[in-house]
């Protein structure tokens, strides 16, 4: 009975003192392979795409002006392919933007990696990957990229490296 007047104290005081901790470890979702961006196949690299500035292209009529003012620039070198592949893109404006993004890089820079658009939510994110050539030359190079981008979608980052480039989709 001694030992009995003993121990229940010793078993009270640590029911008592001992707590339990739950931790709850909710994983951050993670970005997936976007379906509502989809890369356009123009021609990544040329000296046409000098003389374009970004473009988020909204409305159908948008979109012939832009064509119409392709169409009358001289300093391209694959000019048609550019405008057949936009054309031929079946664009849904009810739906879908056309986002057009030209890059300029110095000759020693070369944009070796276009990654697949990436989706968390309705924001979606495209790699660029450049790479330094060992030889640096002074001139330009023009690179451009063109996206289907689905109307849900409210922004698109293009993480370039050093820098990130945000666009509304609105």
């Amino acid at each position: 009975m001694k030992h009995m007047l003993f121990v229940l104290p010793l078993i009270f005081m640590s029911a008592c003192t001992q707590h339990q901790v739950i931790q709850v470890h909710q994983e951050r979702p993670k970005p997936i392979v976007s379906t509502m961006v989809k890369r356009i196949p123009i021609p990544l690299q040329d000296r046409g795409y000098r003389l374009l500035t970004q473009q988020l292209i909204t409305k159908q009529s948008q979109f012939e002006k832009f064509l119409k003012s392709i169409k009358r620039q001289k300093a391209w070198d694959k000019k048609d392919n550019f405008l057949n592949i936009l054309k031929t893109s079946n664009i849904d404006f009810s739906k879908e933007n056309l986002l057009i993004y030209p890059m300029e890089e110095n000759e020693g820079t070369v944009i070796v990696a276009v990654d697949r658009p990436m989706q968390l939510a309705k924001h979606a994110t495209i790699h660029i990957g450049k790479e330094p050539s060992p030889q640096i030359k002074p001139n330009k190079i023009y690179y451009a990229v063109a996206y289907l981008v689905d109307k849900e979608i409210q922004d698109i980052t293009f993480d370039l490296g050093e820098d990130n480039i945000t666009i509304s989709n609105r």
